[in-house]
């Protein structure tokens, strides 16, 4: 489907004809000569580990080469083998063609062993304020290529997907309903007839703190909402998101509306409402203001 953005409130994106381009529409070109120029300063940290300089296995890498190495990440990701050994991602009996078209098994080895997003001299010193920082300028260029893009329709949801992840990570979290159990937790807001992810936020833990005395389901819908304020559209979501504060807040300054469930604790919820001893089977009981 082509990819187009036609919106009053957004930016005029383009007409992206084929899948290639509409890739190249979110992977930019200053996103792949970011992790060019990084990996590459990993990659000249580990000549001094080799006695032979010249050996191709520590050449520096270059922008098609780290394309084929995210297609054949993507490619694995759809065919859900990412857990496959590689060995067999690559075999020449079993493995699928297109990986040893792209590049050799020790050539993706060494790039995933190598690649990097930032600077790693001064990433310490960022996560003293950001927890995210390894990936901030990349990650903060992909989300916005996503909005800039995209028109939705009328109607956007918002919820949280639980990334699974198993590494070191001081934001990994637990949640005991979810099939991966641990992992990054990003909360979203996409298409509702697409499911086109829109715009994102990563769930820092402690280090995501709202303004004193707001929800942080509120604070992170009105984030994220920001790109379509004022469009008058519907968002929808779940009671880790819905309140009375927020529905007022999206519709006073966001000129947008909300649809969605609400916890029964919340201080707006009258006793009569939460009462079920006082509905018989088959009644419904409305609020209105």
């Amino acid at each position: 489907m082509p990819v187009i953005t036609n919106d009053p409130v957004l930016p005029q994106g383009t007409l992206a004809a084929s899948p290639r381009d509409c890739f190249e529409l979110m992977f930019d070109n200053s996103i792949i000569a970011i992790i060019v120029k990084w990996t590459n300063e990993s990659i000249e940290g580990l000549r001094t580990s080799y006695k032979n300089k010249k050996t191709a296995i520590v050449d520096k890498t270059y922008n098609n080469e780290i394309m084929a190495l995210i297609g054949i990440l993507i490619m694995s990701g759809l065919k859900q083998d990412n857990h496959v050994p590689t060995k067999e991602m690559f075999s020449k009996s079993i493995g699928p063609q297109i990986n040893r078209a792209a590049m050799g098994e020790h050539c993706f080895c060494f790039l995933l062993r190598v690649l990097h997003f930032d600077d790693m001299e001064t990433r310490e010193e960022k996560k003293r304020t950001d927890k995210f920082a390894a990936v901030r300028e990349i990650w903060d260029k992909l989300i916005s290529n996503c909005t800039a893009h995209y028109s939705p329709g009328e109607h956007i949801t918002i919820n949280e997907q639980l990334l699974g992840f198993s590494g070191r990570c001081p934001f990994r979290i637990y949640i005991v309903n979810k099939p991966a159990k641990y992992g990054i937790k990003l909360i979203m807001v996409c298409d509702a007839k697409t499911s086109y992810m829109l715009n994102t936020l990563p769930y820092l833990g402690k280090y995501t703190q709202p303004p004193h005395g707001m929800a942080l389901g509120h604070y992170v819908t009105t984030k994220l909402v920001v790109p379509y304020a004022n469009s008058k559209r519907i968002i929808t979501g779940d009671n880790w998101f819905g309140s009375v504060p927020l529905v007022n807040d999206l519709l006073d300054n966001y000129n947008l509306t909300y649809v969605g469930t609400v916890q029964a604790n919340k201080a707006q919820i009258t006793p009569e409402m939460i009462d079920k001893k006082r509905f018989p089977n088959g009644q419904s009981a409305f609020l209105f203001d």
